[in-house]
């Protein structure tokens, strides 16, 4: 999504600056003199424009930005510029004084606009966030639609709280963090996602309904086998005493035993066993993955039995929650093979 020039502090070899290219524009996330060297050997020249969003007027973060507007200029013989695209109308008459009062660059030089003026499909809005106090009311981040995904960037900042609200599924989410707590950046242990520890573990035996998707559990926290399978199998008969009941089961040795054919038999159940290692022919395992997404992926669960009870909400009503969702994901789509262009 972002590439990044440098990444590192104020005192570091690099410092942060990120660039992405959308519809032939350049468009840089601040401008340090180290990030200004790196863009001299990208082929600048081929891009139709180049903008420079800035955060805020730390030197790490803005102190190439008036060699950048000279060398555009004049390498360019005088035939390109660069917009500067400030993050509200009190850092545009900061990057003023800085570019033409101290730097000395020239108005013909560059263009300069608010984030609110710029008319650009990219950029969303500039998300106002806290720093340091000489630059309150003037350190900002950025929320961004790189190639139609929302992206957003804190810049320096010591709080997520302005940009939480802004984040969703599918959103590309770039924050700062220092290994050292202090009071003007985000603290690197506070933004890491707990995990659980112990060595318990959840075991599933799910029997989905290919049609309905509802989900027939039996579930422990110690192991599955032959019997958790009759088990299945017993509640499937118990809820459906007069229908037709095909199960499909991969190869698993407790699966195929002569306990669970028995027990099949006798409830009048019809065992499909999948070819040896064929995952994919099985929906059940693109469930085994939603659920992953939807109940396990940087969460975390202050005790073991609150992971156990999402997980058996999460099956238990799927079927009526996920509905839409599931309707796309377990589809009776195969990818059909030609055993004759497969088997020499």
């Amino acid at each position: 999504m972002l590439k990044f020039l440098g990444r590192g502090a104020a005192f570091s070899d690099e410092h942060n600056s990120a660039f992405f290219i959308e519809n032939n524009e350049l468009v840089l996330i601040d401008c340090p003199a180290t990030s200004y060297q790196k863009v001299k050997k990208m082929n600048w020249e081929q891009y139709d424009n180049i903008y420079i969003l800035i955060t805020h007027t730390h030197g790490d973060h803005s102190g190439g930005v008036g060699t950048m507007l000279q060398y555009v200029w004049f390498v360019s013989y005088m035939k390109k510029k660069v917009t500067v695209v400030a993050p509200s109308e009190a850092v545009k008459e900061d990057l003023l004084l800085l570019l033409m009062r101290v730097e000395g660059c020239e108005k013909e030089w560059f263009n300069i606009v608010t984030a609110y003026e710029l008319d650009k499909k990219w950029l969303v809005s500039a998300i106002l966030t806290s720093h340091v106090e000489p630059l309150e009311g003037k350190c900002f981040g950025y929320h961004l639609k790189v190639n139609g995904i929302d992206v957003v960037y804190t810049g320096d900042t010591v709080t997520l709280e302005p940009f939480i609200p802004l984040l969703k599924k599918g959103s590309y989410f770039y924050t700062e963090a220092a290994y050292y707590k202090s009071n003007v950046h985000i603290y690197l242990k506070d933004t890491c996602v707990k995990s659980a520890y112990g060595r318990k573990r959840v075991n599933c035996r799910g029997f989905l309904d290919a049609v309905s998707h509802e989900v027939e559990t039996v579930m422990n926290d110690t192991y599955l086998n032959s019997d958790s399978v009759c088990n299945g199998l017993r509640k499937l008969r118990q809820k459906s005493p007069n229908e037709w009941i095909y199960v499909v089961l991969d190869n698993a040795a407790y699966q195929r035993c002569k306990k669970v054919k028995s027990c099949a038999a006798e409830l009048n159940i019809n065992l499909i066993f999948l070819p040896p290692y064929s995952p994919n022919l099985n929906l059940i395992e693109r469930l085994w993955k939603f659920l992953r997404r939807k109940v396990m992926a940087n969460k975390y669960y202050t005790s073991f039995q609150c992971f156990f009870d999402s997980i058996k909400t999460f099956l238990d009503n799927a079927y009526i929650t996920f509905a839409s969702s599931l309707d796309t994901l377990l589809a009776f789509n195969f990818e059909c093979l030609d055993a004759s262009k497969c088997i020499n």
